[in-house]
């Protein structure tokens, strides 16, 4: 996991959230929380609601920024699959807020490729453990 300015996001957040009426705080709390239950349990679910929540925040200041560090962080973990659906929702203009990513057509379609490579991997060690095993037998 990537090294974190604040390694406790939920009382970070908690702090904040509690001495500002700001509502970004809160939506740092609940992105926050979010990530522990992932981290506590690896349910995805959490990541995909985590994206809804922190992406049009992840520019609010330095906590929102090492959050979303290390949310990017344990996505770079996943099967090619899993990320590739997570990358999808990062790159959905809807889920982006005030600032708006660069090409998110052309990454999706690196995206999309990027599952065909893997796929064909798969392919291919399949195709190679058949050989083997037709050569034992």
């Amino acid at each position: 996991m990537a090294h974190s300015r604040f390694p406790g996001h939920v009382e970070y957040f908690k702090s904040l959230s509690t001495k500002s009426s700001d509502p970004k705080w809160k939506i740092g709390l609940e992105a926050a929380e979010l990530h522990a239950k992932y981290r506590s349990d690896n349910n995805t679910a959490h990541l995909h609601q985590i994206i809804k929540v922190l992406m049009p925040y992840r520019n609010k200041g330095t906590g929102f920024k090492d959050l979303w560090g290390n949310v990017l962080g344990s996505i770079s973990n996943l099967s090619v699959n899993i990320q590739a659906n997570l990358w999808n929702e990062i790159f959905e203009p809807e889920n982006q807020g005030e600032l708006p990513i660069d090409h998110n057509e052309a990454t999706k379609a690196i995206i999309k490729r990027w599952i065909e490579m893997d796929q064909n991997k798969e392919r291919i060690v399949n195709t190679e453990t058949i050989i083997e095993l037709a050569k034992e037998n």
